[in-house]
C-alpha cells in the first residue's frame, strides 16, 4: 500500500512537471504521515488494548508451561523402563507439542491484532487526509517522508515545501477532536491464524 502511494505521487510529480496537470490550478499539501499517526490519540488507546491482550497471551502459555513442567516432574516419579513411564512419556510429548502450537497460535494471533489495530488507525488517519484536502480545495497531498526497513529510514519523500504547503497540524487537530468525541472502537475483530504446512 505504501509502495502505490509512493509510486503515485511520483507519477503525480511527474505528470505535473511534464505539463500533463495544469500547474496554475493545481493546488498541493505536504503531510507527515508518521508524526500525524504518532500524534494521533486513538494510537494509546489502541496500543493499550494490544498490551492487554497480549498480557492475556502470556497469561495462557504461562499456564501452559507450568501445567508442562508439573507433568516433567510427575515423569521424574516414575521408574524408567515401565510401562506408566512410556505411557507418561508419550503423554508429555504430546503435551510439549500442543504448548509450542499454542505458543505459535497466540504469536500468530497477535500480529494479526497489531496488523489490524494498525490498518484501522491508518485508515482513520487517510480518510482525514482526504476529508481536510476536499474541503480545503486540495488537489495532491504529498507525504513529507517514507520509511524503508531495508535502508533505514525515515527518508525525505519531499525534499523542501513552504510552511503554507504543510497541512499535519490541522490533520492531528482533526483527528484528535473526532478520537475526543467518538466512543473507543476495538482494535478490531481476530482473523483465523493462517494454517502452517
Amino acid at each position: 500500500m505504501r509502495k502505490r502511494r509512493t509510486f503515485l505521487g511520483s507519477m503525480a510529480l511527474a505528470a505535473l512537471a511534464a505539463g500533463a496537470l495544469p500547474a496554475a490550478d493545481t493546488k498541493i499539501a505536504v503531510l507527515d504521515i508518521q508524526r500525524t499517526m504518532l500524534a494521533y490519540e486513538r494510537r494509546g488507546a489502541a496500543r493499550a488494548e494490544l498490551d492487554r491482550k497480549k498480557q492475556e497471551m502470556s497469561a495462557r502459555i504461562a499456564d501452559l508451561d507450568a501445567r508442562l513442567k508439573s507433568s516433567q516432574s510427575d515423569l521424574e516419579t516414575l521408574k524408567p523402563g515401565t510401562e506408566n513411564y512410556r505411557q507418561f512419556q508419550l503423554k508429555l510429548i504430546e503435551l510439549e507439542a500442543s504448548v509450542e502450537t499454542q505458543r505459535r497460535r497466540f504469536e500468530l494471533e497477535f500480529e494479526l491484532l497489531q496488523r489490524n489495530s494498525m490498518q484501522i488507525l491508518l485508515e482513520d488517519v487517510s480518510r482525514e487526509i482526504e476529508a481536510y484536502a476536499k474541503e480545503n480545495g486540495i488537489d495532491l497531498v504529498l507525504t513529507k517522508y517514507f520509511g524503508d526497513a531495508r535502508i533505514g529510514g525515515p527518508h525525505p519523500m519531499v525534499l523542501f515545501a513552504a510552511q503554507g504547503f504543510d497541512i499535519t497540524e490541522p490533520v492531528i487537530a482533526r483527528l484528535n477532536a473526532k478520537a475526543a468525541a467518538d466512543a473507543p472502537r476495538p482494535v478490531g475483530p481476530v482473523r483465523d491464524a493462517p494454517k502452517r504446512p
